[in-house]
């Protein structure tokens, strides 16, 4: 009996420590991606990104996301889409779009840049 409760104990800190880790990343991540962001060459910002939703510019429209481990799902009209392998690393932001094709993302100063 003694074994079957450490042993219980021990698998409900490993989950916890496991969820309490990737829930950090994800808030990481989420305030790693605050801000505007274009492509490499661009004069000015296509999106700007916040803690809910990413503002795109060319559409004056935004659109509420949320982020399950290393993926992004945004939420547009009438259907969403995965983004994977979403991350953030110093200015340069990268995933892979819906069908496979890696994006990168430079970001803006946010001083220059208003919606």
């Amino acid at each position: 009996m003694k074994n079957l409760f450490l042993s219980t104990f021990l698998i409900l800190v490993s989950c916890n420590y496991h969820v309490a880790d990737s829930n950090s990343k994800l808030v990481s991540l989420k305030k790693n991606i605050v801000g505007f962001w274009g492509g490499p060459g661009e004069d000015s910002p296509v999106w700007k990104i916040t803690f809910d939703s990413i503002y795109y510019f060319d559409q004056k429209k935004s659109y509420l996301y949320k982020l399950y481990d290393d993926s992004l799902v945004l939420y547009l009209t009438g259907y969403n889409v995965a983004l994977n392998d979403f991350d953030v690393k110093g200015d340069t932001l990268s995933f892979k779009n819906e069908v496979g094709i890696k994006i990168s993302a430079i970001r803006f100063e946010n001083k220059k840049w208003t919606q």
